[in-house]
């Protein structure tokens, strides 16, 4: 049974709302949202890569997340739902005078940005999230997602 992204009957938030406070979770571990989803594998493993970028020696990185609209919300058993999620991802580098940014031959990265990023430049990325809302009062958490690089921007 389909269910409309904004109606949240039987569930801790709709679909729409648990779309956008993912997004927001990705985007601050500190944000009062964080704390609405569980912090499943696929947010540790994005904020694992994003300690390691904002690492780098000489770049300053930020990262950036939103969901677009939820359009396919699919209810369970248990009264909750499987929400179609999804996010798009901006990181961004300004890298000093001298340096380059670069990514192994062969990656999705390199074949966006083949000379690396000398200044400023944006990746843009899509993940496709299937978010889990329980039934009830549980926190939705994503149990599957599939993404990637889908455009840059040089400046």
């Amino acid at each position: 049974v389909t269910v409309k992204p904004d109606n949240g009957a039987g569930m801790r938030m709709s679909a729409a709302e648990a779309a956008q406070a993912y997004a927001k979770a990705l985007g601050d571990a500190s944000a009062p949202e964080a704390d609405s989803v569980v912090k499943d594998s696929f947010i540790r493993q994005m904020r694992s890569a994003s300690a390691v970028n904002a690492g780098l020696s000489g770049v300053t990185y930020s990262q950036a997340w939103s969901a677009e609209n939820v359009r396919f919300v699919l209810r369970t058993a248990d009264g909750g739902a499987l929400a179609f999620v999804t996010l798009l991802r901006d990181d961004t580098y300004k890298v000093k005078s001298g340096l380059t940014v670069s990514w192994p031959e062969g990656t999705p990265q390199q074949a966006f940005l083949s000379t690396g990023i000398s200044g400023s430049g944006t990746l843009k990325y899509k993940h496709q999230v299937l978010l889990h809302l329980p039934g009830g009062s549980g926190k939705p958490r994503a149990i599957g997602q599939y993404g990637g690089v889908v455009a840059a921007v040089q400046q």
